[in-house]
């Protein structure tokens, strides 16, 4: 009898540490396809509507980057020239009564002919002698009073303190932090955005190969 828990007791852990295992894995497009394509009816009727809708998102993309190709240029200029985040700092401290007291600090300069009232950006965080930063992550931020032509402002961010990404224990205490931002979008006052022209088109033609990816495997049903 023994023997046999033991057996089963051994073979349930081992399942369990797979299924641990499988649950904290990114499961790709492809993965995600298949799931689907099992789940749902493959109807020819169903199919070519499933078809239809990946032949014009690609339409619809490919249309955006040709858009996109000469503005390239002018649009990098523009950002260039305008709106930049010139310095920054990360500090992590405890407050009196324990919790983290997390800030970003950057300082921004609006060289363009608009006053800009928002930005995002994609930020690194970095210690002297060392190439791979500590932190990596996403920021939108709305500027209270906006930046206008020929200002310059000195932020202060409070990330999430509960965010793992922010809250690393090895950076409290610091003062030797630095943070670069590469900017994504520069949004104006009358609501008009920027994009970044380089980090846009990327992304589109990621999306642009997901969904070939996609129609192909589709298409493979036929």
């Amino acid at each position: 009898m023994a023997k046999y828990f033991a057996v089963f007791f051994t073979t349930s852990v081992i399942v369990c540490c797979a299924s641990v295992f499988a649950a904290a894995q990114e499961p790709s497009l492809q993965d995600i396809l298949q799931s689907r394509m099992q789940t749902l009816s493959t109807s020819p009727e169903e199919r070519a509507k499933l078809k239809a809708k990946f032949r014009a998102d690609i339409a619809e993309i490919e249309e955006e980057i040709a858009d996109l190709g000469p503005q390239l240029k002018t649009a990098k200029e523009n950002m260039i020239s305008g709106f930049r985040v010139v310095g920054g700092s990360y500090n992590a401290t405890k407050s009196e009564t324990g919790l983290p007291r997390l800030v970003l600090a950057l300082d921004v300069r609006n060289a363009g002919q608009k006053a800009v009232a928002g930005f995002s950006a994609d930020i690194s965080v970095y210690s002297p002698g060392r190439s791979v930063p500590w932190i990596k992550d996403k920021i939108k931020h709305r500027i209270a009073g906006g930046v206008e032509p020929g200002e310059g402002h000195a932020l202060k961010l409070s990330p999430n303190p509960y965010d793992a990404e922010w809250n690393r224990s090895a950076l409290y205490g610091r003062d030797d932090l630095t943070a670069k931002a590469a900017l994504t979008s520069v949004t104006f006052s009358d609501g008009k955005k920027l994009l970044h022209p380089t980090r846009h088109l990327a992304k589109l033609e990621q999306d642009l190969q997901d969904k070939k990816s996609a129609l192909a495997m589709w298409e493979e049903m036929d």
